[in-house]
């Protein structure tokens, strides 16, 4: 009455598997190409929201997040990374909550806010450690940058009037 043979009950089509999505979001930020890093993002993220999949969801935005930082749309990558950290926290992967903190440390560095990199960073070192993470290298890193950066604008304000392009003499050496 229906059954049916193990074949059909297999599992979706390939296409349908946000995981598929992940993975091409993946290979365009090798590529460089953020636009579609974030389409394909977006895909995985609508597909998780859908099968109520909270971690893929969580990986979905993280993706969406980074490449709407790259692509020089600060607020929409803040909004998708906050959502990437609450889900993640939400869903018990501590390890993931850290890593979406250190992105929007990036983000927040990449834009010349050292004190809200330092600060993002700081964060998401404590649970890096908290939870034995053995690869902190990179957010300690950009923790010590981000302090050079902040401690020289505070030595160049004191010497000159500050413009624009001090703000963002720091940037790219993270």
């Amino acid at each position: 009455m229906g059954k049916g043979t193990a074949s059909s009950r297999a599992a979706a089509p390939e296409r349908d598997d946000a995981r598929i999505d992940l993975t091409e979001a993946l290979a365009a930020e090798a590529l460089g190409d953020f636009k579609l890093e974030q389409q394909a993002a977006g895909r995985a993220a609508q597909k998780g929201l859908v099968l109520g999949a909270q971690l893929v969801l969580a990986e979905a935005r993280a993706r969406e997040g980074w490449a709407a930082e790259r692509l020089g749309e600060p607020d929409k990558a803040a909004a998708a990374l906050a959502e990437a950290e609450r889900l993640y926290s939400q869903g018990g992967d501590r390890h993931g909550a850290a890593a979406a903190r250190h992105m929007f440390g990036d983000a927040l560095y990449d834009h010349g806010d050292f004190a809200g990199a330092r600060q993002n960073y700081q964060q998401a070192l404590a649970v890096y450690r908290q939870i034995g993470a053995q690869r902190t290298g990179k957010c300690r890193d950009g923790l010590g940058a981000a302090r050079q950066c902040q401690e020289s604008l505070r030595a160049d304000t004191r010497h000159r009037p500050r413009d624009q392009s001090q703000k963002h003499r720091c940037r790219g050496t993270r």
